[in-house]
């Protein structure tokens, strides 16, 4: 279906710290990925580009794998 959802997590909040916990968020910004069924996938740390979260995101759309990309 085309289609990917966000969602942000704020490091600030306790709300969120049994996630930031789960998933050792200790930069930011962190983005975890997950396929559809919520399997995590891998994840980057630092800022992308445009083209970088793109590749990232047609490749979890269509389910492939994730593009290797430098970390920051």
């Amino acid at each position: 279906i085309n289609k990917l959802d966000i969602v942000l997590l704020n490091v600030d909040n306790s709300r969120w710290f049994d996630l930031i916990e789960k998933y050792d968020v200790n930069g930011i910004p962190q983005l975890n990925f997950f396929d559809d069924q919520g399997d995590f996938k891998g994840f980057s740390l630092g800022v992308r580009k445009y083209s970088e979260l793109n590749e990232i995101f047609l490749a979890l759309i269509n389910n492939s794998e994730l593009p290797s990309l430098p970390l920051f």
